[in-house]
């Protein structure tokens, strides 16, 4: 009986079918899948990644100094006046000197965006009083403000300055809250958009209710205060 049934199955034909092109069709085989090529390696960066140079932190008006660094700021503050001159032609000279040696010693550090003004000092224009002595800013002489100076220190003097006064003066420390304010234009015009209530020997036309205020102004806002 196995041997009829065999030779039944055999005698049997498969029909064959005729594709669309008018091909056979393939009917024996293993199914091909067609794959999709190997994804290439991304590339490699031809550089490693870059990070950025630690920076100093911002010394703005509200930060608040460690008592380390007061303790510097002030050793700092008495080399400076011990070496600084008299507005002489023998003072104006020893004063270029000391100038051009501080360049030498911090201009790489300055350039590189890392200068500590703080812990370098700078030395004293000729003729100036000494930092924190409710003194201009921009040149180291009291009588007025900075808006009025006409005989600018270095910008690293005026720096040097603004520090000591904000760290090393407790009778203007803290101020109180100052409004944010920002000039409304590039030619040093001042338009008033919204007063300000309790700001004594200012005018209310010199601020403005948007933005940060500058050194000058925070030193005229601070001078009333005193």
């Amino acid at each position: 009986m196995v041997s009829d049934m065999t030779r039944m199955f055999q005698s049997l034909r498969v029909p064959s079918y005729t594709s669309m092109s008018g091909r056979p069709a393939q009917t024996t085989g293993p199914l091909q899948l067609r794959q999709a090529p190997p994804a290439a390696p991304a590339p490699l960066r031809s550089q490693p990644f870059q990070t950025r140079s630690p920076r100093p932190p911002q010394m703005g008006g509200d930060y608040v100094p460690t008592s380390e660094e007061l303790a510097q700021l002030r050793m700092i503050l008495e080399q400076v006046i011990r070496v600084a001159q008299p507005d002489t032609p023998e003072g104006r000279a020893t004063y270029a000197g000391q100038v051009a040696k501080w360049q030498n010693n911090n201009n790489a550090t300055q350039a590189a965006g890392m200068l500590r003004i703080e812990s370098t000092g700078f030395p004293l224009k000729p003729g100036t009083v000494i930092p924190g002595s409710g003194e201009c800013w921009r040149c180291g002489m009291p009588g007025h403000r900075g808006r009025e100076c006409v005989s600018p220190v270095p910008d690293e003097e005026r720096r040097f300055r603004t520090v000591c006064d904000r760290w090393l003066c407790p009778r203007r420390a803290p101020a109180p809250a100052m409004p944010p304010i920002t000039p409304v234009n590039n030619v040093g015009t001042w338009f008033n958009v919204a007063p300000v209530p309790g700001a004594p020997g200012l005018e209310a036309s010199d601020w403005y209710e948007i933005g940060q205020p500058t050194e000058e102004q925070e030193q005229d806002f601070r001078a009333g205060q005193t």
